[in-house]
C-alpha cells in the first residue's frame, strides 16, 4: 500500500533530521530532495485515495484538510488510511476490500518486525556473552559497548515499529482474529532468552541511575542477564519467543538458546 511506503519514508527521514540537528549544506540539499519525493508519493496517494475511499471526503470535519498545501511540513501531512477511521465512518468512506488490505499489509508489517525484534534479541545475548569472555581494557570495553548500543537501538526500532504497526491492526480487525496472534508488546517482554523482568527495586535504581547521570549500559535493555537462562527461567521467558512456537524443542526456540 501507498501509504504504508510513504509513512516508513517519513519516519525514517524524521528520525535522520532529528539526529543531525546542525546539518551541513549538503546534508539539508539531501533533506530538501527527499521532502520533495515525499511529497510526490503523498500527491499520488492522494490520486489513489480519490478512487478507493471515494466517501472520505463527506466524513472529514475539514474535507479541505485533503487538499496539501505547498507549504505544508510533510512529516505532518495525515493520510488519512482507513485505520484512522471509526468503523462507521471506513463504512462510508472505503470500497470494499480497502480495510482488509490495509489490514493484511499490517499484520505482514508487525509479523516482520517481530521476526526482526527476535533476531536483534539473539545477537544481543551473543554479543553480551562474547564481551564478557574476550573484552578487557578500557579501549576494548569502549567499543564493545559501541556496538552493544547499536544493537540495542535496532531492538528499539523493532520495538517500535512493531507497535505502529499493530495498533491499526487492531483497530481495522479487532474481531477478526489477526490481532489476537499478535499481543500487546509491553517494554517486560522486549527480552532474550537469557533475560529475566526487573523487580520494581531493579526499575528504581535504573531510573535513578539515569536521573543522576550514572547510567550503564546494561540499562539500555529492558530485562537482567542471568546464567543458565533455560533452567528455571524458562516458565517466564517473554510471550515472543513461544509466539515462534509453543514447543521447546522445536528448531525456532534452538535458535535463541545459549550455547
Amino acid at each position: 500500500m501507498a501509504g504504508e511506503l510513504i509513512l516508513d519514508t517519513r519516519h525514517f527521514l524524521y528520525v535522520d533530521i532529528k539526529e543531525k540537528r546542525s546539518p551541513t549544506t549538503l546534508q539539508l540539499a539531501k533533506f530538501q530532495e527527499r521532502w520533495v519525493a515525499i511529497r510526490k508519493k503523498i500527491q499520488h496517494f492522494r490520486d489513489l485515495q480519490a478512487s478507493y475511499m471515494p466517501g472520505l471526503r463527506s466524513v472529514l470535519k475539514n474535507p479541505n484538510i485533503l487538499d496539501d498545501s505547498p507549504d505544508a511540513v510533510v512529516e505532518g501531512i495525515r493520510l488519512y488510511l482507513p485505520s484512522e477511521l471509526s468503523s462507521a465512518e471506513r463504512r462510508r468512506a472505503c470500497e470494499v476490500g480497502v480495510c482488509n488490505i490495509e489490514a493484511k499489509i499490517r499484520h505482514a508489517d508487525a509479523s516482520e518486525a517481530l521476526d526482526d525484534l527476535r533476531r536483534c534479541l539473539r545477537t544481543r545475548t551473543y554479543l553480551n556473552k562474547w564481551r564478557v569472555k574476550n573484552i578487557s581494557g578500557q579501549h576494548k570495553s569502549t567499543r564493545a559497548r559501541a556496538l552493544q548500543h547499536s544493537v540495542d537501538v535496532k531492538v528499539h526500532s523493532a520495538k517500535t515499529r512493531y507497535r505502529h504497526s499493530r495498533a491499526p491492526l487492531v483497530a481495522l480487525d479487532r474481531h477478526g482474529g489477526r490481532e489476537q496472534t499478535l499481543k500487546e508488546l509491553k517494554d517486560d517482554d522486549v527480552r532474550a532468552l537469557n533475560e529475566r523482568t526487573l523487580t520494581e527495586y531493579e526499575k528504581q535504581q535504573r531510573e535513578q541511575r539515569t536521573a543522576t547521570g550514572r547510567r550503564t549500559a546494561d540499562d539500555t535493555r529492558e530485562g537482567v542477564v542471568v546464567e543458565g537462562a533455560l533452567g528455571e527461567g524458562r516458565r517466564q521467558l517473554s510471550w515472543i519467543w513461544f509466539s515462534v512456537s509453543n514447543d521447546e524443542n522445536s528448531p525456532d526456540m534452538h535458535e535463541g538458546k545459549l550455547h
